[in-house]
Formats: structure tokens, sequence, C-alpha cells
């Protein structure tokens, strides 16, 4: 995983592809073991937050969750994402107003009711969609 070290140019889009390995540790030790988190996933945390999360201004989820597994996101995350930033580098325009904070949109594509992304509490089905 790479992050940028620059200021951004702002023309463009920036992504990555998050694994397990980028975000998950034990809770005691530190470090990443796949058959271990398999068979244990309550050892584990998700650093998803403060090491990834706090650097992206879109979020689309799509992993999946098991009731045991840490959460991605959870509300006290959130919150802390939606706290104020200083980001002086981004342009300022009539129709581009500053915003408070970083984060513009969370998508979550696998749609698990308080799961990987704990404030998820509903979702809608394509078919359900509304034309606006």
């Amino acid at each position: 995983m790479y992050f940028l070290q620059i200021v951004p140019d702002t023309t463009k889009i920036y992504g990555c592809e998050v694994r397990r390995r980028h975000h998950l540790e034990r809770k005691e030790g530190g470090g990443f073991d796949p058959e271990e988190y398999d068979q244990h996933p309550e050892l584990y945390i998700s650093t998803f937050s403060k090491k990834i999360a706090s650097y992206a201004s879109v979020i689309i989820n799509g992993i999946y969750w098991a009731v045991d597994s840490p959460k991605l996101l959870t509300i006290p995350d959130a919150k802390y994402l939606l706290r104020p930033a200083n980001t002086p580098w981004l342009p300022i325009s009539v129709g581009a107003p500053a915003l408070p904070h970083r984060m513009l949109g969370i998508c979550d594509i696998s749609a698990d009711p308080g799961g990987s992304i704990e404030y998820v509490y509903s979702y809608l089905f394509v078919r359900e969609r509304t034309q606006i």
C-alpha cells in the first residue's frame, strides 16, 4: 500500500484496494496471520479508520463480514472521520464550497446491517430504487 507524501493533484482520482493485511492487527502483539485470522477473528482489531479511511474522501466497501470479525468502521470511527479537516490545497469555489471534513461518502455494497460498517442499518435492492 502506498500513501501519497505530496500534495495530490485535485484533477485526478486516486484509488487503492485494501486487503486484510493492510488494516487487521492482532489485539496482543500486532501483525497479521491470515490462517489464524480465519480461525480466530476475535483476536484481531481493524486499524482501517486511522491508517486508511482518514486519508479517503470516498470509501466503497464490499468485504465479507462475519459476526466475530472486527468492524471496518464503527460509529465512533465515523465521528472521528467527520471531524474538521485542514485541507488548504483543495480549491474553493461557488459550486464547490469547503467542507468541514474530508469524508464525502461511504458506499457499502455488501449491505450487512450493523456489519462491517456499523452504522449501516438498512439497504435498498436495485428493484426498490427511486428515480429523481
